[in-house]
């Protein structure tokens, strides 16, 4: 019999305090194979080649069935089982069980002393070494996803919003920008170590493609920048080449025609040819409207987001980025989250963060999920200007989400919008 939500989650220590882990998310690492199996061992030193996952089991018994794996030069089919903790095996009784007598091949985020109870699968496999991304980054993108039609008022981040009191707006306010504030010091510790280890030109190429991967193909646009650094960019540099050597890790499925890897990789590309140098710029422009902007007395408040844009001009400097440094290859929302998410901690990490801060948590906001945006209509901040189309609600929203993603089905369940 499964266990409870409640007794299979872990907690692990995260860039900034802990966080929380549940099975469900593990299992969906798995199913849609978001690690590196090219290079997959299991803790008996056999490689390992997985053929097909299985088919998720929401049911008794075996997390996935029907699965086909490679070991060594023998094909196995069979069951699937997946926990956290290698001693989860004996913790959860599986042997007892008669459901799991075909599982051939026990899968654990983290490692540990194998089980000892002697029915227990023949071969083991430790993933945590094999994540494409930070484990935390992961949480942070499995917590955007949410299913269609779901009822904003069920979602725990709003319930947790909805209960703050009698002064419900300020005290919201003040609840999301100490959560908003989370999301920022870990964005911008990130960005410190991209820049201490590849410099600033190579952390911010390297960025804009993760970025323009959405969350999907972030990992596959990642390596696409480490093996092609920009300063070795030339006009030979082929976009369709480039696609066409990681055909096999692109992750297509649902993906809109304008969000498409190829056509991304194209505009990256006429942006580059036609910029090569636009980190460089982009640091230019921004020291200019910082310089600007700190004269501004706008005192950062509940809301004083629309007003901090108009007096900064913060709109004029986006329309000039835009042009001049992107090439009018970046638009839509998506320009929004490339900032939010990439170039602004990037840019507090190497000058004044407060201005960053402030620019970042009024900034427009980029791609967020429906969901998110009709759970803050509910609330009674969204009667503060501003408030809804602000970055910094969002990211709060999206902390309290994470911290929360425990007790949300849909996190675990639904595909992300792409």
């Amino acid at each position: 019999m499964k266990l409870s939500r409640e007794e299979t989650v872990a907690e692990i220590q995260g860039y900034y305090g802990s966080l929380n882990i549940a099975e469900k998310v593990f299992q969906r690492i798995w199913v849609e194979q978001d690690f590196d199996d090219s290079k997959l061992l299991t803790q008996k030193g056999k490689q390992l080649r997985i053929l097909f996952p299985g088919k998720w089991n929401y049911h008794e018994g075996p997390d996935f069935i029907g699965a086909k794996v490679q070991i060594g030069e023998a094909i196995v089919c069979g069951d699937v089982e997946l926990h956290l903790y290698p001693r989860d095996w004996n913790h959860h009784q599986h042997s007892r069980d008669p459901h799991f007598e075909k599982v051939f091949l026990h899968v654990t985020l983290f490692n540990g002393d194998s089980p000892s109870d002697r029915f227990a699968p023949d071969h083991h496999l430790v993933l945590l070494p094999h994540l494409k991304q930070d484990l935390e980054e992961m949480l942070t993108q499995y917590a955007m996803t949410q299913s269609a039609g779901k009822d904003p008022r069920d979602e725990p981040w709003v319930k947790v919003l909805l209960s703050c009191g009698a002064g419900a707006a300020m005290d919201q306010y003040q609840l999301l920008c100490e959560k908003s504030k989370i999301r920022w010091d870990l964005k911008v510790r990130f960005a410190e170590q991209r820049i201490q280890e590849y410099g600033w030109v190579e952390a911010c190429h390297q960025m804009m493609l993760e970025v323009l991967g959405y969350r999907r193909n972030r990992s596959t646009m990642h390596q696409i920048a480490l093996r092609n650094p920009l300063k070795s960019q030339s006009p030979e540099w082929s976009a369709a080449d480039v696609f066409n050597e990681h055909r096999s890790e692109w992750k297509l499925q649902g993906v809109r025609p304008a969000n498409h890897p190829l056509r991304r990789l194209e505009a990256y590309h006429q942006m580059i040819s036609e910029h090569p140098d636009w980190p460089q710029s982009l640091l230019v422009y921004s020291h200019q409207w910082s310089k600007n902007a700190e004269k501004v007395s706008v005192e950062m408040t509940a809301n004083s987001n629309s007003l901090f844009r108009r007096e900064t001009k913060m709109h004029l400097w986006i329309k000039k980025l835009r042009s001049e440094v992107f090439q009018d290859q970046i638009g839509g929302s998506r320009i929004h989250t490339l900032f939010c998410d990439a170039l602004l901690p990037l840019l507090a990490a190497v000058s004044s963060r407060e201005i960053w801060r402030n620019a970042w948590f009024a900034w427009p906001v980029g791609d967020y999920p429906k969901l998110m945006h009709e759970g803050i209509s509910l609330l009674p901040l969204n009667s503060l200007k501003g408030a809804s189309n602000s970055n910094g609600w969002m990211q709060g929203c999206l902390q309290l989400m994470l911290e929360n993603q425990e007790n949300n089905e849909a996190v675990f369940s639904e595909r992300d919008r792409s």
